[in-house]
């Protein structure tokens, strides 16, 4: 029983999953419009105690943090060397559409280089460990985001 239900929660959140992924393709868009140029991957969170030399606006448990709405950063971030701040990506673009100059202090830094295949890798999992389609959830359309397709409510 515990089984179907994790699994039913797994099938509700995909649809969350697919906002969060077309939002983030959305800002790197922008961000990419605007100027920002410069990118690094950053290291996936280890899962032991090891710590590797610390970067700036890192709470005590290493998680980055925004500047001004105070969000944790774990897909995505902008950081300015110059202010020596980070930034999520929406204030990112606020920062670089005001301050268009501070474009050469930016980088764009993310844990996820996959994006878009992480979605397409992820539906049919779900789907597969689902027994039944809620009924909320049969109607679903097909959307195309760049050259991935992935099903969306």
């Amino acid at each position: 029983m515990l089984e179907v239900s994790v699994n039913l929660a797994l099938f509700k959140v995909l649809p969350m999953v697919v906002r969060i992924r077309q939002q983030e393709l959305s800002y790197r868009q922008e961000l990419l419009t605007l100027g920002l140029k410069m990118s690094e991957r950053l290291p996936l969170p280890e899962a032991s105690g090891k710590r590797r030399k610390s970067r700036p606006a890192r709470d005590e448990e290493g998680d980055y943090e925004c500047e001004i709405c105070r969000a944790n950063l774990f897909v995505s971030l902008v950081t300015n060397s110059h202010e020596e701040g980070v930034y999520c990506l929406p204030h990112a673009i606020q920062l670089l559409t005001n301050k268009r100059h501070h474009l050469k202090y930016c980088k764009l830094m993310y844990t996820y280089d996959e994006i878009n295949q992480f979605l397409p890798m992820i539906t049919p999992t779900i789907r597969a460990l689902t027994p039944a389609t809620p009924p909320e959830y049969s109607e679903r359309t097909c959307t195309s985001l760049g050259n991935q397709v992935f099903t969306t409510p």
